[in-house]
């Protein structure tokens, strides 16, 4: 790009090798002050008389349309006619319309950007959804197998029903952090990525991270160590679960402040522990059939 000019500007042919050595593919515009064409790498190159107005414009354009590349994969390109409007934001500019010019890079730029930041968070929004109604499965299956509920897994005493009831807290939430998302579909920092990989795992790590605050927040309730003033009742449950799968630092402010207190060597009890949320400890303990199902 930017190579000293040739004697005619209008010389070059479709199909012949420009001065890079690549082989032109299109010819975008040629006058008798400059050409600007496209090669098989899909650049658009370009040779111009040297003026002070030229000089200052050609480089304003190459700051934004090197941007601009930066942004694109082949498919956005392909969708925006990215290498058509390139030369014709050029070819504007190089006929002495540097403002027209620009204005149409930094439009170019926008669309693009806007379209990459909704593509990156249909993929996010996809990504956890999937993962949510897998898991869903998970549970059915479970619930399925009821049958088998005098079996022992994992734990001595702890029945199949036990794993059926952490499932759903898993379930639950992921859905807090599924609805986390939905709330705020808008305003999610995709970094401008158009790779469904890359937004996947993003994705993946927000859902599987709620689904665990969720399931920590079953174990903690049982060890009566999390919010005195919840009931031991199956939406009591759940409205945590869902909760600590929405709100990403709930659970984890939690654990730092039981972790707090046990460094100090302060052993948490009931009473002690239920001051996290500050609300006072229940002295009654729940029946078996007050539990989740």
């Amino acid at each position: 790009m930017g190579e000293s000019a040739p004697k005619k500007f209008n010389e070059l042919q479709v199909g012949e090798k420009d001065p890079s050595g690549q082989v032109i593919t299109r010819i975008w515009a040629a006058t008798s002050s400059y050409v600007i064409w496209e090669t098989t790498t899909s650049s658009v190159s370009y040779q111009c008389g040297a003026t002070p107005a030229v000089n200052a414009f050609v480089v304003g354009y190459l700051v934004k349309s090197n941007r601009i590349d930066r942004l694109c994969n082949s498919g956005v390109k392909k969708k925006y006619h990215v290498n058509n409007q390139l030369a014709m934001a050029l070819a504007s500019g190089l006929d002495g319309h540097e403002e027209q010019a620009f204005k149409a890079l930094d439009d170019l730029e926008r669309q693009i950007r806007n379209y990459l930041e909704t593509s990156g968070r249909t993929h996010y929004l996809v990504t956890s959804t999937i993962l949510l109604v897998l898991t869903g499965m998970v549970w059915v299956v479970s619930l399925s197998l009821s049958s088998f509920s005098d079996l022992q897994f994992f734990q001595a005493g702890q029945s199949f029903e036990n794993y059926q009831i952490q499932i759903k807290m898993v379930l639950l939430g992921g859905l807090g952090g599924w609805l986390s998302l939905l709330q705020g579909y808008r305003s999610l920092d995709t970094q401008g990525e158009d790779s469904f990989v890359v937004n996947f795992a993003l994705a993946s790590a927000r859902i599987l991270t709620a689904m665990i605050c969720g399931l920590v927040s079953y174990w903690m309730i049982e060890a009566d160590l999390f919010l005195g003033i919840i009931q031991k009742s199956p939406a009591g449950y759940n409205v945590i679960a869902v909760l600590a799968g929405f709100s990403e630092r709930m659970v984890p402010n939690l654990l730092n402040r039981l972790g707090q207190k046990v460094e100090g060597s302060e052993k948490p009890g009931p009473n002690e522990t239920d001051s996290l949320a500050n609300n006072p400890a229940p002295e009654a303990q729940p029946s078996e059939e007050n539990k989740p199902t």
